[in-house]
This record gives C-alpha cells, structure tokens and sequence, in this order.
C-alpha cells in the first residue's frame, strides 16, 4: 500500500480509533446487558382494574426470573421466557374504591427487583373514543327530561 498523503492517513487513523472501529489488541470487557425488570406501560399508580373478570399483568424481566405479583391478597407467580417476557393472571375481584398497593417482584439467583403501584382500586374499565358525540350532555339528548328521570 502506497500512502501519498502520510498526515492525513495518520489523521483518519486516529479518527477511526475515537470512534471504536480500531481496537488495540488487548482485551476489552464486555458490558452485561442491561437487565430491565418492568410492568407494560399500562401500569401505575392511581390505575383501576377490571373487576369481576381475571386481570392480566405483564412486563419485561431477566430471561428465566421468577415474577411475583401481590395485590389484594392475592400471590400469583411465573416464570419470564427466554426473551424476558412474562404475564401474571390474577383472579376476579369485587369492586373496591379502597386504594391498595401492588408490588412486582423479580427474583432470578440472589438478586430480587421490585416495584410498587400505590392507590390500585378495583372497579369498572371502559374505554371510549368518539369525536363530537363525546361532547354531548344528557341534557342535549332527545327525551333528557325523560332520560334524567329514568337514570339510576
């Protein structure tokens, strides 16, 4: 290899090496990865769950760890796949506005992760979409008077 301009091939070949893609030959350690335990973004304090039917719970963890979930007196646990993927079902609760704590916990050797979901409560879910229809009172409805008197 014939090298016309020496400077800018010493110059390149420092560039190279601040950017990692020159290595000297000595050994470099390589970094674990990073080991992520959580629940679906879904979840968080001040969340309702779904009442009388079974609640799903599920995340991401260490390939294999163990995950507990806790809530209203209920301990359900799994073990996470081979990519990390886990899900806990817990079984129907009554409706309860009481605000109650759920912890999430990952054990997989001697290291346990937890977190915590504080004022959980239990009760009716319904997810709506709509556009201008979302806007409108009982009272614009056809009938309101009627309507009003009937409601529960």
């Amino acid at each position: 290899m014939t090298i016309k301009n020496k400077n800018h091939f010493f110059t390149s070949l420092i560039v190279l090496a601040n950017i990692g893609l020159i290595t000297s030959m000595s050994t470099v350690p390589v970094l674990a990865e990073k080991q992520i335990f959580n629940a679906a973004a879904i979840f968080s304090d001040h969340m309702v769950l779904q009442g009388d039917k079974n609640v799903s719970v599920w995340g991401k963890s260490p390939a294999k760890a163990t995950i507990t979930v806790e809530f209203s007196g209920q301990e359900k646990s799994c073990v996470a796949d081979g990519r990390g993927k886990w899900k806990v079902v817990l079984d129907p609760m009554p409706a309860c506005s009481e605000g109650k704590q759920m912890t999430l916990s990952c054990r997989k050797g001697s290291d346990k992760t937890e977190l915590t979901f504080q004022d959980v409560v239990v009760g009716e879910v319904w997810l709506c979409s709509g556009q201008s229809n979302m806007e409108m009172t009982v009272g614009q409805a056809k009938n309101a008077p009627k309507e009003i008197a009937a409601a529960n």
